[in-house]
């Protein structure tokens, strides 16, 4: 995952925007999945760029009330729907041209997929390929799910110095699994998951997740040490484990910030470091979420 200034910076001027904070999921120099938070308290004056022509697919969330916007598919007006509620999905297919003039103001979460990435989650999973989407581009539509996912990925967004990649890369993945099954009618398989990971499996994740605290390491690294595809392994270690991955680095880092606490005479600063995260507010933050005080409280009471 990397937070690419290139990609948000495009999405910006392509919505005549000042910022398009982004995270995106890599594979080389090429951007498989992404997620953009896309804001402006302000209606556009004039229509968007077009977006760029690829085989992609976006899914636009809204994440506020009253959205209002044309949108033009290959340079044809599609039926205006009217404000929409919070919750709201809209699909873009970027094989064609796209373009949308904001009515509103607007407060949206835009998931990217390329389809090879989604067609090579599909090959992993040994189920068909991708052919075409069920439900029409350019319309509005409830979906709770990627709403749910797209508030999840907020923090990410807003302060991505915090963000921790395996989390990024599980949103992204579950969202890429929930349009698949949604619009495109492919549901993952289920009938390998029964044993959940092997015990080596589960010593190696847990090695890996132990040696990188601060989460700088993608889904589909840990997986790929397991033999396993990423959707496969992220299912399976939280049946092992009880927890998905990134919640049981997130407890391991507060564990070892608890053992640093007691035992050395380290500042909170350099615990913070120490520990994965990527500042003191941030550990301050997480530690007090976890534990319900906050470290220098909990250490002095440690030492009492």
């Amino acid at each position: 995952m990397s937070n690419l200034r290139g990609y948000g910076q495009t999405v910006a001027e392509i919505l005549h925007i000042k910022e398009a904070p982004s995270v995106v999921r890599q594979k080389g120099h090429r951007k498989e999945y992404a997620a953009t938070l896309v804001v402006s308290e302000q209606p556009s004056l004039e229509r968007s760029n077009p977006l760029p022509t690829e085989d992609s697919i976006i899914a636009s969330v809204s994440l506020s009330e009253g959205l209002d916007r044309e949108i033009w598919l290959n340079e044809r007006p599609l039926a205006l729907q009217g404000p929409q509620a919070a919750g709201g999905t809209t699909l873009l297919d970027l094989r064609h041209d796209n373009r949308v003039r904001f009515k509103s103001g607007f407060h949206l979460v835009h998931f990217y997929f390329t389809r090879s990435a989604l067609n090579g989650m599909l090959e992993q999973q040994g189920t068909e390929r991708l052919d075409e989407l069920h439900a029409p581009t350019g319309v509005c539509s409830p979906d709770r799910t990627l709403t749910q996912l797209a508030s999840a990925l907020l923090p990410s967004l807003v302060k991505p110095q915090e963000a921790s990649r395996i989390f990024v890369d599980h949103v992204l993945h579950a969202a890429a699994a929930h349009l698949l099954k949604e619009y495109a009618g492919i549901d993952q398989p289920t009938a390998k998951l029964r044993g959940g990971l092997a015990p080596w499996q589960q010593k190696r994740a847990t090695e890996l997740l132990s040696e990188n605290l601060d989460g700088d390491l993608s889904l589909a690294d840990i997986a790929a040490e397991c033999g396993l595809s990423p959707g496969h392994f992220s299912r399976a270690f939280a049946q092992s484990m009880g927890i998905r991955p990134h919640r049981w680095l997130r407890e391991h880092r507060v564990e070892k910030a608890k053992s640093l606490l007691s035992n050395s005479r380290l500042s909170l600063v350099e615990i913070a470091k120490a520990t994965g995260f990527g500042d003191q507010s941030h550990f301050t933050r997480v530690f007090s979420e976890s534990t319900g005080s906050s470290p220098g409280a909990w250490r002095r009471f440690q030492r009492q």
